[in-house]
């Protein structure tokens, strides 16, 4: 249940007050919160993390739709500083991945300074003082010489505007707002998405429901992901060797950094490798439609790329379909596009991803300019 993080007018007239000045507050318990909060700890620095919710870890406390993993390789995909040897994938799953900053926040001792479920509502800097303000969601006022905003991205589901959307009379919810006691064993399910949520809550949701149909504004580029378990002599070598276990990370990262050229617009290797990555498209789809409609005709690199080994096999099959028709309106228990047809559904999933740009949503900072 989301917190209610109003502040009533009377404890804007008597706060309780930290009455020590700290040296940071720390908004956020996600990753980078929780990386902060290790890195104030290893130099002695007083702080505060404030986190909203009832328990850290960010987008993957939120992210729990079926098949959410992370694109990018969990010894990667990890702090620096707290290698883990266990990771079971390539590309670790969500449950995994927040049991790994549930652990680091507690090896490191950063949990007894999370206050949980009390965010920051607002911020004041006094510039006589030289220090912060923060009121927090219970009423209380924190004085700090710094504030560290760790808000993230990804933790405000953005939903289209669709008319008769609020009015329809079957399920529906967010990718990030995964409802788990529905079932969709039979159902007919509308995906209105097709980007990295989309790709991945697909493959599982056309495995299950008697009919899927996926609504696409766009294609997106798709690359093969390669995910693999790790094997148990893997495993020993991260952790008998941290040596190979750093290498294998730098490698994961100049593999990737490596590829600039290929987002140089016009360049011969833009060039390549956007027909490699179109071919590739077209010789795991078998409907020369289909292909038509899952590749892009927007140049590499314009929008994230994405990585998947199940999504094309998944749009092909036969309970299956992509709908490139505009969504006109909701009426009912039934989805109209532009083009007239009427596709009637019993329930529809927004893998329409996050309100990404408002970085400091529902916090009002004041102070100089």
């Amino acid at each position: 249940m989301p917190l209610d993080t109003g502040v009533k007018a009377s404890d804007l007239e008597t706060p309780d007050q930290d009455s020590d000045l700290i040296d940071v507050v720390v908004i956020g318990a996600g990753f980078a919160g929780i990386c902060m909060g290790v890195q104030l700890k290893r130099r002695g620095l007083r702080f505060v993390v404030l986190e909203k919710a009832s328990r850290i870890g960010g987008t993957w406390r939120e992210n729990t739709y079926p098949g959410c993993a992370c694109d990018t390789q969990s010894h990667h995909y990890s702090y620096s500083f707290a290698p883990n040897p266990d990771w079971s994938h390539r590309y670790a799953p969500q449950p995994e991945i927040l049991a790994y900053l549930e652990k680091t926040a507690a090896n490191f001792g950063v949990m007894p300074h999370i206050r949980l479920e009390e965010g920051a509502n607002r911020l004041t800097y006094d510039a006589e003082e030289g220090h912060w303000s923060v009121q927090t969601s219970k009423g209380r006022v924190i004085r700090a010489r710094f504030v560290a905003s760790a808000v993230g991205q990804l933790n405000h589901p953005s939903s289209p505007e669709i008319s008769g959307l609020d009015n329809f009379t079957g399920a529906r919810f967010h990718s990030a707002e995964w409802d788990h006691d529905y079932d969709m064993e039979g159902k007919r399910v509308a995906v209105i998405g097709s980007g990295a949520s989309a790709i991945q809550l697909i493959p599982p949701l056309a495995e299950t429901a008697e009919r899927l149909l996926v609504f696409q504004r766009s294609p997106n580029w798709i690359v093969p992901k390669g995910d693999r378990a790790y094997s148990d002599l893997e495993k020993r070598l991260f952790r008998w060797l941290p040596i190979w276990a750093r290498i294998y990370r730098y490698a994961i990262y100049w593999s990737w950094e490596s590829k600039w050229p290929e987002f140089l617009k016009d360049s011969s290797t833009a060039l390549r490798r956007t027909a490699e990555i179109a071919k590739d498209i077209s010789s795991k789809l078998s409907s020369a439609l289909l292909s038509e409609m899952l590749t892009p005709t927007y140049p590499l690199g314009c929008k994230r790329v994405l990585l998947a080994d199940n999504f094309y096999p998944a749009m092909q099959r036969q309970n299956v379909s992509v709908l490139t028709s505009p969504i006109d309106h909701i009426d009912g228990k039934a989805i109209v596009t532009a083009d007239g047809t009427r596709h009637e559904i019993d329930c529809i999933v927004l893998a329409t991803g996050f309100k990404s740009h408002d970085f400091l949503r529902g916090i009002h900072v004041r102070g100089r300019n």
